[in-house]
């Protein structure tokens, strides 16, 4: 009698995709709280100082053609 592929006590095998959902899903549950700070604080910043950057040359770039 073979007895090697008998449920037994072995769980079920997770798959790398299982593995790869849940590290995401944890990740995601992890950085969530930190994100809109985040967001806040550095990127929308940023942003608008680049777009008044990119504004202003526009509105030099003609005057000098």
């Amino acid at each position: 009698m073979d007895h090697s592929s008998s449920g037994g006590d072995d769980g079920p095998q997770l798959s790398w995709k299982e593995l790869a959902i849940g590290g995401a899903v944890m990740g995601a549950i992890l950085i969530a709280p930190h994100a809109k700070p985040f967001w806040d604080n550095k990127v929308k910043p940023a942003a608008k100082k680049l777009r008044d950057r990119l504004v202003k040359q526009e509105a030099v770039e003609p005057a000098e053609s």
